[in-house]
């Protein structure tokens, strides 16, 4: 057993071990079970190359074909993760997106079991002249669909958190995004090796072998980053007919009437409350979801997220104004901030500039009215 095969044992190992973590989670149960699943059958694919380099199908021929690849679930599974996580359940019938990579597995086992001098002539015929390679293009082309239903469904979540909470820093999802771009790079670094093995130099098993380390890369990586964050609970989106508002006679001019509800909003001081959503303050407006979030589009230009920290900005630069001499983070807690971070965003895209320099360069209001250089 040479090096390489070591190597990936060890890899395809790694990566077993992080699918268990994932699978035992007792929280997101559902979405750490796809991404298990995803770990767990990139590190059975790696398997075959874990033979392969020990010169097990040299040696024993009968077990060419065993079914250890379901590649065609990879996208599928990656899917089926990002929207788990961030609606709470799978889409209605799931499983039929797992359809592909039975049928693959089915195709594996059926001829796993022919006899051997059959199988061997359908591995050197057939299989590698036209199933492999179709069979390839097909997993490519499914990762690559399900990627792109990944990054829209990402961009779509993000903008209804905007749209829905006023702090939503703690569900930015840098990791998540780590998950998807991890898999866009293996995917890219796979489709370019498949070029340039049908239209320029061969590549032969060995010079599959930076593939093969980028998958076992992937894996540890999707493992580690997953299982990282197996713990964080996010707030499930509705699905779009969940959405649907009773009816409201202001819904035609939410534009008209935004000025009184921002004014109310502000007079109200419900802006100063940390985990203010636009369903409460649309209850108590006495008003659908939609509508205010229409209003806040039409009559502000901007979201939920972005009006209530507009609002608790200016307060803060009020107070900076008026000689508050408290530190900026308590000011900012006062205000309803959650964390630094929600702060030091939202100061910088209201203002163009960081909280401190703000503050080092305000004007300072006196007690008659007047402001002077601090």
């Amino acid at each position: 057993m040479g090096a390489l095969s070591w190597i990936f044992t060890l890899l395809a190992l790694n990566g077993a071990v992080m699918a268990v973590l994932l699978a035992v989670a007792r929280i997101n149960r559902i979405a750490n079970g796809f991404l298990a699943a995803l770990v767990g059958l990139i590190s059975l694919r790696l398997a075959i190359y874990v033979l392969g380099f020990a010169g097990v199908y040299d040696d024993h021929p009968w077990i060419t074909f065993a079914p250890l690849d379901a590649s065609l679930a990879f996208g599928a599974l990656l899917w089926l993760y990002v929207e788990s996580l961030t609606r709470g359940l799978p889409p209605e019938r799931w499983r039929l997106h797992l359809l592909p990579a039975g049928v693959q597995l089915a195709y594996s086992a059926a001829a796993f079991a022919l006899p051997l001098d059959v199988k061997l002539r359908w591995f050197r015929g057939p299989h590698l002249d036209w199933i492999e390679p179709i069979g390839f293009i097909a997993v490519l082309g499914s990762c690559a669909a399900y990627l792109a239903l990944c990054w829209r469904r990402q961009r779509a979540y993000q903008s209804w958190l905007d749209d829905t909470f006023a702090n939503r820093e703690r569900w930015r999802l840098a990791w998540l995004t780590a998950i998807l771009g991890a898999f866009a790079v293996t995917l890219a670094f796979a489709t370019t090796a498949a070029v340039i093995n049908a239209f320029s130099v061969p590549v032969d098993y060995f010079g599959r072998t930076p593939v093969i380390l980028a998958s076992s890369l992937l894996a540890y990586l999707l493992g580690l980053l997953g299982w990282r964050h197996a713990t964080v609970v996010l707030p499930p989106q509705p699905l779009t007919h969940a959405l649907a508002d009773a009816p409201d006679p202001r819904r035609s001019r939410p534009a008209a009437i935004f000025p009184a509800w921002a004014m109310r909003v502000e007079t109200e001081g419900w802006w100063r409350e940390e985990g203010l959503t636009l369903s409460q303050v649309a209850q108590r407006l006495g008003t659908s979801e939609r509508t205010l979030s229409r209003g806040l589009s039409e009559g502000a230009g901007r979201n939920f997220n972005e009006f209530i920290n507009g609002l608790r900005v200016e307060a803060v630069m009020r107070a900076i104004s008026g000689g508050a001499r408290d530190d900026l983070l308590s000011l900012a807690f006062d205000y309803g901030f959650s964390s630094k971070a929600s702060f030091n965003r939202a100061f910088l895209r209201y203002t163009g500039t960081t909280p401190s320099l703000w503050r080092a360069s305000a004007p300072q209001i006196s007690p008659t009215g007047t402001s002077g250089a601090t």
